[in-house]
């Protein structure tokens, strides 16, 4: 697999307060925006920055909700629609614990996080023409326990990347035990958030020219964890021809902690702490699935 290398290791302080830079202007809503995709229609909305326009579409399903019988398991495409489905607002967070920054309004991730979280983002610039854009996709950071597909402002990203006629999609992936668990086998393989990722591209490939992109000309980028998402999907025959670029920030496949033998033991170990006390895999995965999300995640965190 032939990728172009944006970068290995941009310096943290400089890029990212340049990528997280604010120009001044409020952002205003102006009027709605339909377009069809291979799964439906879905309605944006065009915003206004000065005298700049953006076409914004939020919260669209790249797959379809990891829940019941698809808890723990790799991930499949969105069942089609009839009708215009919203996207003007951000999906849920997949789940995680709470953020624990004291400026965190008190259980405000609790109410907006999800196991229903596979969702991403298109910012794209306002007139889809015969000419086709770049394409940015961006994997947000967290150590594959926390973040989202919201992390970046959109007046950070309208401003700094789709002024200069790119478009930008963020997504969001399967944290945590709920995206990392394995049972080293074929009940559970693992590493369904990098699953999730990989669905996301084949989304940006299929999808690409309804927004005016170039599916030819994808630029995978990640910061931290979701850097090391990039480089580990570059080193995948599963993600071949899915994009042409990487650009990685703060992070990489050989940094600390992102590749381990430890997954394993570690669900083994949720499962007597869940008192599944199983006797293989598929025990195993049948008690995970009736857990609560929260005691996943709060038993997970202290074992």
């Amino acid at each position: 697999m032939h990728i172009g290398i944006g970068c290995y290791t941009i310096w943290l302080f400089g890029v990212i307060q340049y990528l997280l830079n604010v120009c001044n202007g409020a952002i205003r809503k102006t009027h709605p925006i339909e377009l069809t995709i291979d799964s439906g229609s879905i309605r944006g909305e065009y915003l206004t920055i000065g005298a700049n326009d953006f076409a914004v579409f939020k919260g669209i399903p790249y797959a379809a909700p990891p829940v019941g019988s698809l808890r723990f398991q790799m991930p499949e495409p969105p069942a089609k629609w009839r009708g215009v489905m919203n996207a003007t607002q951000y999906s849920a967070m997949c789940a995680q614990k709470p953020r624990t920054r004291q400026t965190d309004p008190v259980n405000i991730y609790r109410i907006h996080i999800s196991e229903d979280c596979l969702y991403l983002n298109v910012f794209a610039p306002p007139q889809f023409t015969n000419d086709t854009y770049p394409v940015i996709v961006y994997i947000h950071g967290g150590e594959f326990q926390s973040g989202s597909s919201s992390d970046f402002s959109q007046e950070a990203i309208l401003n700094n990347f789709v002024s200069r006629k790119i478009i930008f999609i963020s997504i969001n992936y399967r944290l945590g035990p709920l995206g990392f668990i394995s049972t080293g086998d074929g009940v559970i393989p693992g590493n369904n958030g990098l699953w999730d990722q990989i669905l996301a591209l084949k989304w940006v490939k299929l999808n690409a020219r309804a927004f005016g992109g170039d599916p030819e000309n994808v630029l995978l980028m990640g910061h931290g964890s979701g850097a090391a998402s990039a480089s580990l999907l570059a080193l995948s025959p599963r993600a071949e021809g899915l994009f042409q670029k990487i650009a990685l920030l703060s992070g990489t496949a050989l940094s600390p902690g992102v590749v381990r033998d430890t997954a394993i033991n570690a669900t083994w170990i949720l499962d007597r702490k869940l008192h599944c006390r199983s006797f293989n895999s598929s025990e195993l995965l049948e008690c995970f699935k009736k857990q609560l999300k929260d005691e996943i995640l709060d038993i997970s965190a202290s074992a």
